[in-house]
């Protein structure tokens, strides 16, 4: 199974990574949130805190329900800037399948 592809059931996990103009990984002064959306395009997190994992790293673990719709489930990770707007710093999609008996 590729590294985006999750069961139900199980936990995926959204990564963000946060680095300067000089490409150097840094923490916000501010708040790292995730948004999540299902496959159905019904929002399932919405502004949630990310754990900071190592400087500029985090990660938000979803724990996926034994009925989650199936496909493609898509986030964005938001940062602020110095002005108190949100900063898009990555977006993605994993995807949701069934277990095979």
């Amino acid at each position: 199974m590729a590294a985006n592809e999750y069961f139900r059931g199980e936990t995926a996990e959204v990564v963000g990574t946060i680095k300067t103009s000089a490409a150097v990984a840094a923490n916000p002064s501010v708040s790292t949130v995730v948004r999540l959306k299902d496959s159905t395009g019904t929002r399932v997190v919405e502004d949630t805190a990310m754990t900071n994992s190592a400087t500029g790293t985090y990660y938000y673990a979803y724990d996926l329900a034994a009925a989650a719709p199936l496909g493609k489930w898509f986030y964005e990770v938001i940062t602020t800037d110095g002005a108190g707007s949100d900063v898009s710093i990555g977006s993605g999609y994993f995807i949701v399948k069934a277990r095979v008996a």
